[in-house]
């Protein structure tokens, strides 16, 4: 493999994991550009999402998109049971009480994964796992083109639903002003639980995509959500077009690092990259305008 073939194969695997990291991240800042929180369970979501799927395909037999349909069900509905019991809850009294809430929610998600699932390494089965599409010397496999497949479907989805249709505007309203939105007749309280299963959904469903690359483990969560943490503020909080660009500017940057230096650089590489951006510009790449 010569060198500009190289080249080419770290960038087409830098956008494999942008694209996985704007899956997850875009979750993350539906709900604090909407609710204005920041969920610490977020990286608990994306392991549970992962583990569910795992379950249902090597203990029930489902095929594998079923298994992703019944996991990110299962993940949205859990994470609507929570925004009504917990977030809900503490939500009009601060927003520290809140962050502390999806902490403790974060540690009960995953002790009780842990408990159903174990402690070994497990894997998404994918039946795209060992197919490879060849492009002369670069070699993409049939699940990293299904990753970044899906997430750019999905993504355009999210971008048409955010800005297009009646929900959407609720959720611009509810964003830009809350006691506003709820003087205009829109149901505040259902638009903070729909976004927080979304969210929480989004994150699964970028466990489940990844999880069929990699092994799976009960405390990949916290990886997870330092990495959906630096996106977010890359893009800029509340941004979604921010966050997608974010995702994709680290996971080719990771991907360089990884692929020219070492592959134990990567975490330095995010945390370098979100310093800069504070200093340099706070609000992100393109924080300022709520959802666009």
């Amino acid at each position: 493999m010569n060198g500009f073939v190289y080249f080419l194969q770290e960038i087409i695997n830098g956008v494999v994991a942008g694209m996985g990291y704007a899956v997850v991240a875009v979750g993350m800042n539906l709900i604090l550009g909407t609710m204005k929180v920041i969920n610490f369970a977020h990286g608990s979501f994306y392991m549970l999402g992962a583990f569910v799927a795992a379950a249902m395909i090597s203990v029930m037999h489902l095929p594998y998109w079923m298994a992703t349909i019944v996991a990110l069900l299962f993940v949205g509905l859990v994470g609507v049971l929570s925004d009504i019991s917990i977030v809900r809850q503490l939500r009009e009294k601060d927003e520290m009480s809140v962050m502390i809430a999806t902490l403790g929610l974060s540690t009960l998600i995953t002790n009780v994964a842990q408990l159903i699932f174990g402690a070994n390494p497990e894997q998404v089965g994918s039946p795209y796992q060992q197919s490879v599409i060849a492009m002369g010397q670069i070699r993409v496999s049939v699940q990293n083109t299904l990753v970044v497949g899906v997430g750019v479907l999905l993504l355009i989805v999210m971008y048409f639903v955010i800005n297009r249709t009646k929900i959407g505007f609720k959720l611009h309203a509810t964003a830009q002003n809350s006691e506003g939105a709820r003087l205009n007749g829109i149901n505040v309280k259902l638009v903070y639980t729909i976004t927080f299963g979304v969210g929480c959904a989004l994150a699964a469903l970028s466990g489940i995509l990844v999880g069929s690359t990699t092994t799976i483990f009960t405390s990949m969560g916290s990886s997870a959500l330092i990495t959906s943490f630096i996106v977010v503020v890359l893009g800029g909080m509340g941004s979604i077009t921010g966050t997608i660009l974010a995702a994709l500017i680290l996971g080719v940057l990771q991907a360089m690092v990884a692929g020219y230096l070492s592959g134990t650089y990567l975490d330095l590489v995010g945390y370098i990259i979100m310093v800069v951006i504070l200093l340099i510009r706070p609000q992100g790449l393109m924080g300022g305008r709520p959802l666009s």
